[in-house]
């Protein structure tokens, strides 16, 4: 697929609103690798993941845990570099133990530090919540939103999928919302998740908003790829792929083995198709992965 493309209403014109960003995620396979993004990308100031981050800033990333499984975090993202640089504003810190409560006491006071620095920083932290949500944890995220507002700044709170009622609370705390939810692999990749910020959920239908973000591993090290997301299923992405290069509706129907009524109502679920500059050959990566039969079948 196409690289992540700029949209024509300039979303780096309108950056995130100052306050708490809450970015909810649906699974913990792709969760490190969903937050090491987010943050890198908001250190860069980048908009690659379809989110529009500010200016590049201080990023202060903190983790709770064992010392030794911050170090396992630290030594990830080494691996994730690739052969780059992280980006010289972007810190990560222990700031306490396991099942550490950022809305607890001590917490609080490790966040508002931040927020209330001389420099003040883009400040990220995993929040564990419960269903029904607990006062303290309204309370707190209160106080860091109002704080953050005022200050100019910015909170970026990482949470786990809780129930609906617990989340429509999360929102209305929430000045913006980012979500992360699995995607059936890419073929050849560990794990497939999509960003969706909810600021540009009516560019979906433009290809433009909503990215889908791929894990490879490649010489030892974790590489990323960022596609406008198309569809959570495999199948779905490569029927639209074959129509974007001209395929009629009967034979991709008969290539992934369903029926041309399902490829239409399937394809009218995406977004429009476009020209692509897809390598040649590029089908025979997902003959395996969907039991697609042989070059000389179709």
């Amino acid at each position: 697929m196409s690289k992540v493309s700029r949209t024509a209403l300039a979303l780096r014109q309108v950056p995130l609103r100052p306050g708490m960003t809450l970015v909810t995620m649906d699974s913990e396979e792709h969760e490190f690798h969903a937050r090491y993004l987010i943050e890198r990308h908001a250190a860069e100031g980048s908009d690659k993941l379809g989110i529009p981050f500010p200016e590049p800033r201080r990023v202060v990333s903190l983790h709770a845990g064992t010392p030794r499984s911050f170090e396992q975090i630290r030594l990830l993202a080494e691996l994730c570099a690739a052969g780059r640089k992280e980006p010289r504003g972007l810190e990560r810190r222990h700031i306490g133990r396991q099942g550490f409560d950022p809305c607890r006491d001590e917490g609080i006071g490790a966040v508002l530090g931040e927020l209330t620095g001389s420099t003040k920083a883009l400040v990220c932290f995993e929040q564990p919540v419960s269903d029904p949500l607990p006062n303290h944890v309204i309370e707190g995220l209160t106080r860091f939103k109002q704080l953050a507002v005022s200050a100019a700044s910015h909170i970026v709170v990482f949470t786990k999928r809780v129930s609906a009622p617990s989340r429509l609370q999360l929102e209305r705390l929430a000045d913006e919302v980012i979500d992360v939810e699995a995607c059936e692999p890419e073929a050849g990749a560990r794990h497939s998740f999509h960003i969706r910020w909810h600021g540009a959920l009516h560019l979906d239908g433009l290809n433009h908003g909503t990215v889908m973000c791929s894990v490879r591993v490649a010489q030892d090290r974790y590489v990323y790829k960022a596609d406008p997301f198309v569809a959570k299923d495999l199948s779905g992405r490569v029927m639209w792929m074959l129509r974007c290069e001209g395929w009629q509706l009967e034979a991709i129907a008969k290539l992934v083995g369903v029926n041309r009524s399902t490829v239409k109502r399937r394809l009218d679920q995406m977004p429009p198709t476009r020209e692509l500059d897809l390598a040649e050959g590029w089908l025979e990566r997902y003959r395996d992965a969907l039991d697609l039969p042989g070059a000389e079948a179709i």
